[in-house]
């Protein structure tokens, strides 16, 4: 917080207003539903129905290419003798990995991914399929991944890679493990599931208990056992989404029951649930959390954003959204079954661009430590409203970072300030505040809350790691830096 207060008290006299409302931006249609999107690395990828009957090109997974979408390794493929309708392959849910891989999930139903038997589930990592274990033996609808690299599973089967598993499965990055009981409603099955700011679980769809605890369709895993969600129950629906916010607040959309009131969409804020939008028979079926802490939804007036208690419409859009995707590129991609977005023909796919991006830029090179050179690299750009993460790596085994931020580059010899540092090694940050943070096996993850500022939006933040080195006494043996980067605020 005192960052956040440095960092608007130092920019935000200085830099102009800016107003940045998003635009239809052109993008290939496809054949086929589309179910899920998800972006990571720069990338984009769909997933949904290889439809037999349009005889596609995209096989159920493609990723971004320009304004069209490439096939991906073949796509999903094989339909179980047990599958469900449409008797066809299909990708259900696509997640990315948070854990510095530029990886993703896809789950559905198929045999195939690629040529790598899947069952199911399957992880691409940008350029191969790989198996995730044996598979499931039912129908993956629903992932969500956590901070530690591992994913939860979530849909209708009862095990995954020959452990038993109802319904719900986490994946920790090598094997498979139930969760508890899982949701133990016979004939029931997880549609929808987010990780909280908390790290807990939720999960949502046609069930009444899970792990024997009476949970009508909305339930929370806290790592060691389940429990209901008081003040609220989710009803069969044609639509079910739950979104968890960085503040604690959460979001569910679906047939949803509250004290004295029904609604499609509602917000729970940590004290009490608050009805967002009106019943129907289609609930939203897909919630998008923006850097700011506002949600993007399909609403009844079009694909609509809720941000400080007020509605706002993005765009009309003549169909259903099943899917939607805010990327670290400031596009918005939304897919399902329509035909028009914004009054413009596109079949199954639409995207939204914001015109004031966040971006990043390299500044210059860092200096190595006695063991090797250490990198600095952008997890999560710099969005207004949200936290800007970086990701080090190289760094020594034992070793305290100071995260140096700047408003404006200023090169200094940092030999000049540090006598243990090696000549020729560069500052290129005003260096206005300082955070201190500890490495752990070579690697670190930095994070900087951003505050909501439109007089912000375009302007500058330099970013650098300054390295100590330390021997197995604690004692400092070498100062080093990292690369150091340009971020350019923007606002999505």
């Amino acid at each position: 917080m005192i960052a956040v207060m440095v960092l608007c008290s130092l920019l935000l006299a200085a830099a102009p207003a800016a107003q940045c409302p998003f635009q239809v931006s052109p993008v290939a249609q496809v054949s086929g539903g589309v179910n899920g999107a998800a972006s990571v690395g720069g990338v984009t990828y769909i997933t949904g129905y290889s439809s037999q009957l349009s005889a596609p090109t995209w096989s159920g997974f493609a990723r971004a290419s320009g304004s069209g979408w490439t096939a991906v390794d073949g796509g999903l493929k094989g339909a179980p003798p047990w599958s469900t309708f449409p008797p066809i392959p299909f990708g259900a849910a696509v997640e990315a990995l948070d854990d510095g891989s530029g990886a993703v999930v896809v789950g559905g139903q198929f045999v195939y991914a690629g040529t790598v038997t899947g069952n199911g589930l399957a992880r691409y990592d940008g350029a191969a399929w790989s198996a995730m274990g044996a598979g499931v033996n039912g129908v993956v609808r629903a992932l969500a991944a956590d901070r530690q690299g591992g994913v939860y599973a979530g849909g209708a089967f009862t095990s995954v890679d020959g452990v038993a598993a109802n319904r719900v499965a986490y994946w920790d990055g090598a094997a498979w493990s139930a969760l508890g009981a899982g949701v133990d409603t016979p004939g029931s099955a997880v549609l929808a599931m987010t990780v909280t700011a908390t790290g807990d679980l939720v999960v949502v769809g046609s069930f009444q208990s899970v792990g024997g605890v009476t949970a009508p369709g909305i339930a929370r895993w806290d790592g060691v056992s389940w429990s209901a969600i008081p003040g609220v129950a989710v009803g069969a629906s044609f639509g079910y989404a739950v979104a968890g916010a960085p503040n604690g607040d959460l979001f569910v959309s679906g047939n949803v029951q509250l004290a004295g009131a029904a609604a499609s969409l509602a917000r729970w804020d940590g004290v009490s649930w608050q009805a967002l939008l009106p019943p129907t028979w289609l609930a939203p079926r897909a919630l998008e959390l923006m850097p700011d802490g506002s949600l993007v939804v399909q609403a009844p007036s079009g694909l609509s954003r809720w941000r400080d208690g007020q509605w706002s419409v993005l765009t009309t859009v003549s169909g259903v959204v099943a899917a939607l995707d805010a990327s670290d590129r400031g596009q918005l991609h939304l897919g399902g079954s329509f035909a028009n977005v914004g009054g413009t023909f596109t079949s199954n796919i639409g995207r939204l661009q914001t015109p004031c991006p966040a971006q990043v830029a390299p500044v210059g090179p860092g200096c190595p430590w006695t063991g090797g050179a250490s990198s600095l690299d952008v997890a999560a750009p710099a969005w207004l409203g949200g936290t800007y993460r970086a990701r080090a790596a190289g760094l020594p085994p034992q070793a305290v970072v100071a995260s140096v931020y700047g408003t404006s580059q200023q090169v200094t010899p940092l030999w000049s300030l540090l006598p243990m540092t090696a000549p020729g090694c560069l500052s290129y940050t005003s260096g206005d505040f300082v955070l201190r943070a500890a490495a752990s096996g070579g690697a670190l993850v930095t994070e900087q809350p951003l505050p909501v500022a439109a007089a912000l939006v375009g302007t500058s933040l330099y970013h650098q790691l300054v390295v100590f080195e330390l021997d197995a006494a604690g004692a400092c043996v070498s100062v080093s830096a990292s690369n150091a980067l340009e971020l350019t605020l923007g606002v999505f």
